[in-house]
């Protein structure tokens, strides 16, 4: 008793974000409070499982909660990687090394069994761990005849084993240690995927390489949805992230050869591709338009892959504007590719991008989650019903975990980013890891991040604090009274589309290709702006924004074609008490519905 309660001070003196510390009585029921709250509760049930050899599982961990104890959902996948790896990546920042150990010894115990399966198949000397990973290193789902993964949507997807050897260098950089073999994991997936693809192409044409000298990635599969990829995105960013990594650990984790080869690898990662849509430049999925594309509930978004988990880009560093135009225009199906919940990885994402009132808004929802009476025990669904993972769905509470580190630091090469999607109001303590050994302590009061300590004091040159953002002003539009020539029921009213939350929406009818979507806002107001974000459902192809005059006329102020994601039109000022969106035309992409609007707002400026 006294050694586990000796671990646990200790446990709890590693790392905490306290938010609103001095809040007492009927102030703890704030919301920020509770978000604070969770995350410790999160940590306290991750920290359950301190000492096992095997992995807690994503789905319920050791605390299943619902129908048969010895069962849960998804069970057959075993320890699905796409939502391992968020349980375990938040262990890195709040100092937690013993519970991430049991998660990179679980990979690399299993590291030579993968390198001898790519040797059987595949005829290279590499490591891949297949996305439904079984508890002997295995294809938890089962494996084809040529050693791929037997679900079609996974044969090509080892990019969260990607994100677990990443996990591992990083287990040794935060906390300072030499791990023996944490690095062959890395190095192994480096192997696979510069000797399969050169052997490939090599026997497809003649040539290892492309004229440029290049790598030609396919096929592949850029995560769960996109099939029959060339050089996908969510891979090459994995790669220069290992690559990255392997180069800046110590002397002693890899000879002079291996180093010399990785630097010779790195000439050979291809470019991201970009593109173009609405006139906005943004990242490809990939060199050239998926095969297929696996179209369901559950569809990951692996452009998004290059903010996280492997930092391509980094705020002070990037131009984001093509990070921020992938987030709107990248996705095949927003309403999937941008949910909130389970091990969705948005709130991270906008938190990423410096977007404070998002990644708030987003990160309180996700720790703020309903679920059962325990405040973290999650339990979240598809959009069409159904579960997601088992609750209390860890992976869920790894991503808010987090979403909410992010918010508060960032860690880039050596860089520390402190305050760069934390809300000004947002008083909190907190005491955080970085790499390099390094922990800083400090606290939000007054609208400033204060710096404590931080150690080793040299690290305090590589700190650099962001302006904290005060919340943004509500549009006159925002709250306000609305109406519609037709709605598709409950859920889907008028007012959806002026509450200021991009995740619900304003839906026609079923069928309804025009409609009329209006606002009151209460009194004669000059407006000069509108932002109109259809991203859900693009589907309109012709609308107009109208204001209604002085003798009950309806003028049009501004009109277009598409309409799409966050799309803005500034017009000459013209003050009016009532505005509406007009939709005049649209192509219905779901027969199920109708026109749809997430958020129309209007501007003073």
């Amino acid at each position: 008793r006294e050694a586990s309660l000796a671990w646990w001070r200790a446990f709890w003196e590693r790392s905490h974000i306290v938010i609103q510390p001095a809040a007492d009585g009927g102030d703890q029921g704030s919301a920020p409070w509770q978000a604070g709250r969770n995350y410790q509760l999160i940590r306290y049930m991750l920290a359950a499982n301190s000492g096992g050899r095997a992995m807690t599982l994503f789905n319920g961990g050791m605390f299943t909660c619902t129908g048969n104890p010895d069962q849960r959902n998804w069970d057959g996948c075993q320890f699905m990687g796409q939502n391992q790896m968020l349980v375990y990546w938040p262990m890195q920042r709040s100092g937690d090394f013993d519970l991430l150990q049991v998660g990179c010894d679980f990979h690399r115990d299993r590291t030579e069994m993968r390198r001898q399966h790519a040797r059987k198949f595949w005829g290279v000397d590499g490591v891949t761990f297949p996305e439904p990973l079984s508890i002997f290193g295995l294809d938890a789902i089962g494996a084809t005849a040529d050693g791929r993964s037997s679900p079609r949507h996974l044969c090509y997807h080892y990019t969260s084993g990607m994100v677990f050897a990443l996990m591992m260098l990083g287990h040794d950089s935060y906390a300072g240690t030499l791990t023996p073999h944490y690095a062959d994991a890395a190095f192994g997936i480096v192997s696979y995927y510069d000797q399969y693809y050169q052997k490939k192409l090599r026997k497809e044409t003649g040539r290892p390489l492309d004229a440029g000298g290049k790598l030609v990635i396919y096929p592949s599969d850029a995560c769960e949805p996109y099939h029959g990829c060339v050089n996908n995105l969510d891979v090459l960013a994995g790669l220069m992230a290992l690559t990255r990594d392997l180069l800046d650990t110590p002397p002693a984790t890899l000879g002079p050869a291996k180093r010399a080869y990785l630097k010779e690898f790195s000439k050979r990662i291809p470019e991201f591709k970009t593109e173009e849509k609405n006139g906005r430049k943004l990242y490809a999925a990939a060199d050239k338009p998926p095969e297929w594309i696996f179209h369901n509930t559950n569809m990951d978004f692996p452009q998004m892959y290059i903010c996280f988990p492997f930092n391509a880009v980094s705020l002070g560093r990037s131009d984001m504007t093509l990070v921020k135009n992938t987030w709107e225009l990248g996705p095949v199906n927003a309403t999937v590719q941008h949910q909130n919940q389970c091990w969705y990885q948005n709130a991270i994402n906008v938190a990423r991008m410096g977007e404070t009132a998002k990644a708030a808004d987003r990160t309180l929802k996700k720790l703020l989650h309903p679920g059962l009476r325990f405040p973290s025990f999650y339990y979240t669904s598809y959009l069409g019903g159904g579960s997601f993972c088992h609750p209390p769905d860890h992976d869920h509470g790894g991503v808010a975990m987090t979403a909410l580190q992010e918010m508060l630091m960032q860690t880039d090469g050596k860089r520390i980013l402190l305050g760069p999607a934390w809300p000004a109001e947002w008083d909190c303590d907190f005491k955080l890891h970085a790499p390099h050994q390094t922990v800083v302590a400090g606290r939000v009061a007054g609208g400033k991040v204060i710096v404590d300590k931080v150690s080793p004091v040299s690290r305090r040159k590589d700190i650099e604090i962001f302006p904290l953002k005060a919340p943004p002003t509500p549009p006159p539009s925002q709250g306000k009274p609305a109406t519609a020539s037709t709605s598709y029921g409950a859920g889907y009213t008028p007012d959806k589309a002026f509450d200021g939350d991009p995740d619900t929406r304003w839906s026609a009818a079923v069928g309804q290709t025009t409609a009329l979507l209006e606002v009151d806002l209460g009194a004669p107001t000059e407006i000069t702006r509108a932002v109109i974000d259809e991203s859900s459902y693009p589907q309109a192809t012709k609308f107009a924004i109208e204001a209604q005059l002085a003798d009950g006329s309806w003028k049009v102020v501004a009109e277009g074609g598409e309409i799409g994601a966050g799309k803005e039109l500034k017009f000459a000022p013209v003050k009016a008490q009532k505005f509406r969106l007009n939709v005049l035309e649209s192509k219905l992409i779901n027969a199920g519905a109708g026109v749809t609007v997430n958020e129309f707002q209007l501007f003073s400026k």
